[in-house]
């Protein structure tokens, strides 16, 4: 049996995510923590879900796979709900690849989509794009625990986003500014916005 490397966030899902992987091997090192790691215990295998750090180039003579929440090749990189939205995009998901000395470059196993609803935030799409990685994960986990390798092709061309720092304040004109300070009671009423089809709370800083 070979020993398996699972890297996971430490969220729920990376949890989720684990559990599956234990009904198929008894022989997995697990790190599921929000940091860099610096020094790998011996293992054969390597698995990467929703871990955001790269892989160092050393450890790539290994097979390592990855659980990416986006869709590939259109969507590498950081902030990607965020670029999906901005760029009105019909279609969102999740992604199961080799990995590469570059980030997400490498060949895709699968690409498991789902349609963007009009009422879709960013956060929608984080949570909607996560459990197409468990579906993924419940699909591949046996073979993989088994080093039976998935079938593979290769990226046309990523479109990779690198971390940003996103703006997040909205200019609005004069007299929206106007209104929202004439409907706004603290702790009682507050302006309302609608997008989407969904109805967003105005309230002032330090009332949150």
């Amino acid at each position: 049996m070979i020993k398996i490397l699972f890297l996971g966030n430490n969220s729920e899902e990376s949890r989720r995510a684990l559990k599956i992987l234990q009904r198929y091997s008894s022989n997995i090192y697990c790190i599921d923590r929000c940091e860099k790691i610096k020094e790998f215990p011996e293992y054969d295998l390597g698995i990467g879900f929703l871990y955001i750090y790269k892989i160092p180039k050393e450890q790539l003579d290994k097979t390592w796979i990855n659980f990416h929440p986006a869709t590939l090749p259109n969507y590498g990189g950081r902030n990607l709900a965020y670029h999906a939205i901005m760029n009105q995009a019909k279609v969102f998901g999740g992604t199961i690849h080799y990995m590469s000395e570059e980030f997400d470059e490498g060949d895709i196993i699968e690409c498991k989509t789902f349609p963007i609803e009009d009422s879709d935030t960013a956060g929608d799409l984080v949570s909607k794009s996560y459990e197409v990685l468990l579906e993924l994960f419940e699909k591949y986990a046996d073979s993989i625990s088994q080093n039976v390798l998935p079938d593979s092709f290769k990226q046309d061309s990523t479109t990779y986003y690198p971390k940003q720092k996103i703006d997040d304040f909205i200019n609005i004109r004069k007299d929206q500014e106007i209104k929202i300070k004439a409907v706004t009671v603290n702790g009682k009423y507050y302006a309302k916005i609608k997008a989407g089809g969904i109805v967003f709370n105005l309230i002032p800083e330090g009332e949150q």
